[in-house]
């Protein structure tokens, strides 16, 4: 059983006020993804119905099934959200085989990192580390890390949208894209297998954009693969010089030359901070 401090019964949905934010396209292809709040706090209801999208069919499948494992560890992870996994219910005219609910939080880089101290942002950068790592010692790769995939619920990192999510040393048999450009490590643009080390690649742009408070700017697949198999540059603003070994070693465009692990990751941050 999943020890959240709220569950919600099937019959309390339907009296709820949903907001629905699903993008146009997706509403189309059978994904639902609504909004509500109780007692202040706000919620996120998804679930997917009949279609013949099998990329969304698959990774909201990908996302429950990984949601099953987890809640069902004698210990749950301290990066998990909370979690509702509630099945066949009758939702307004609409019947529900199985929907995800969680907690609504706010993202952890939200704030502009040039309005924190130095010792702030190593705070974040930490947590996000342990998030990641904790998710990556269970045997998982996320797959798909992304800014918003960051929460922070109390003092805790969360992470979410386990779409792609899989074992590591999984080799996905979807055919179809399955990573967003903007933050693909060089060797999937040679259609190399997700690793630990493209969750770090990942990762390491996170941090370069959030740090330079910058986006990369990229107008094609092409000129996507361009700039991360040959163009990136690693130029940080002065205050932040002391994270220039981090993001090297994270965003190495030789696999080999990355670092391998987490650990090894923190190690580089806790030396360049000492």
């Amino acid at each position: 059983m999943n020890p959240n401090s709220w569950q919600f019964d099937r019959q309390e949905l339907n009296t709820l006020e949903l907001s629905l934010h699903t993008q146009t396209q997706r509403l189309g292809w059978g994904r639902k993804l609504y909004r509500f709040e109780v007692a202040g706090q706000g919620y996120w209801l998804k679930y997917q119905s009949v279609s013949e999208h099998i990329v969304l069919i698959n990774g909201f499948d990908a996302e429950l099934s990984f949601y099953q494992h987890v809640l069902a560890m004698p210990q749950l992870p301290r990066f998990l959200p909370e979690v509702q996994i509630l099945e066949n219910f009758q939702l307004h005219l609409e019947r529900v085989k199985v929907a995800l609910i969680l907690k609504n939080v706010q993202s952890l880089l939200m704030t502009n990192s040039r309005q924190l101290s130095r010792d702030h942002v190593i705070h974040i950068i930490f947590k996000m580390l342990n998030a990641v790592e904790e998710l990556h010692q269970m045997g998982w790769i996320h797959a798909d890390l992304k800014p918003s995939h960051f929460l922070l619920d109390g003092s805790t990192c969360k992470l979410i949208d386990f779409e792609q999510s899989q074992r590591i040393g999984e080799i996905s048999c979807q055919k179809t894209l399955t990573a967003t450009p903007r933050y693909m490590a060089p060797e999937l643009f040679h259609g190399e297998a997700k690793t630990v080390q493209t969750d770090l690649y990942a990762l390491g742009i996170i941090l370069l954009e959030w740090l330079t408070d910058q986006r990369l700017q990229a107008a094609s697949y092409q000129d996507w693969a361009y700039l991360h198999c040959q163009s990136l540059n690693i130029v940080l603003p002065e205050p932040f010089w002391c994270f220039s070994p981090l993001l090297k070693g994270l965003l190495a465009k030789q696999k080999s030359q990355r670092w391998q692990n987490v650990m090894t990751a923190k190690r580089c941050l806790m030396t360049e901070i000492e």
